[in-house]
């Protein structure tokens, strides 16, 4: 019998409290937060403390399709921080509440970043190099290693990749092995993969002095031009002069 009444009470405090918070969302700080809303009831956003949405929190309408016959309320919150937290209302016109919503904005460990090579530049001397935690609240320190040493430093405040522009000079080791670490407010550090560069600057010269360029494709008919008048002077000066010792020969 108490094991039913303990039940009944504590199934009756759970309703009580997502009655009093309506649908609880945990965001991460410096990051984006959806607050969804369907209802065919047309309703703005509020939030408990102010009356209204405060003017000073990036929103957007929220746009992702549904089966459902509702029309779409939601709004996502761009960039939040612990002033996010609060309890967020959708009223309708008549002050009537369509939805609620309790949101808490807390502090995430990042995830292990993710190390890109995108691309060098002209004289393949300098690669961009990308590097990205995709979770973790904001903002996050990326630091760049090449051979396990410290390189770069870079902080980033918004859900982006940092890129880095490493030089690789040919005097340099053939091959160069990239790591990238990512932490923010936390204090747990994580590491990417190892990424291996070649020494691409020696081998892009190397074609590039294969290539011809535009230039010399103009010179070279013109340098066939001159040497196919020279081969006619050359063979009509000998045939003239061939002729002309023949003819002296017959007079004697």
């Amino acid at each position: 019998m108490c094991g039913k009444t303990s039940q009944v009470l504590l199934c009756a405090v759970i309703a009580y409290l997502c009655d009093a918070h309506g649908d609880i969302i945990e965001g991460i700080i410096g990051r984006a937060v959806l607050l969804p809303c369907f209802s065919t009831t047309p309703c703005n956003w509020t939030t408990a403390e102010k009356g209204d949405l405060k003017v000073d929190i990036p929103h957007s309408k929220a746009h992702w399709p549904t089966n459902s016959s509702n029309d779409d309320f939601s709004i996502v919150l761009q960039g939040i921080n612990s002033n996010f937290s609060a309890v967020y209302f959708c009223l309708s016109e008549t002050k009537q509440e369509v939805c609620k919503i309790s949101l808490n904005a807390i502090e995430q460990p990042v995830s292990n970043p993710t190390i890109k090579a995108l691309d060098w530049d002209s004289n393949g001397i300098v690669l961009n190099v990308s590097c990205e935690s995709a979770q973790g609240s904001l903002p996050i320190t990326y630091s760049l290693f090449k051979n396990s040493t410290f390189i770069k430093r870079s902080h980033q405040d918004l859900p982006a990749a940092v890129v880095f522009q490493i030089t690789h000079h040919e005097e340099e080791a053939m091959e160069d092995v990239l790591k990238c670490k990512a932490i923010n407010s936390l204090d747990i550090p994580k590491y990417s993969s190892f990424l291996q560069i070649s020494n691409a600057s020696k081998t892009r010269k190397e074609v590039k002095s294969t290539e011809k360029s535009p230039s010399d494709v103009k010179k070279l008919p013109l340098i066939v031009c001159i040497l196919t008048v020279l081969i006619i002077i050359i063979v009509g000066g000998i045939t003239a002069y061939y002729a002309s010792w023949k003819y002296c020969k017959c007079g004697e």
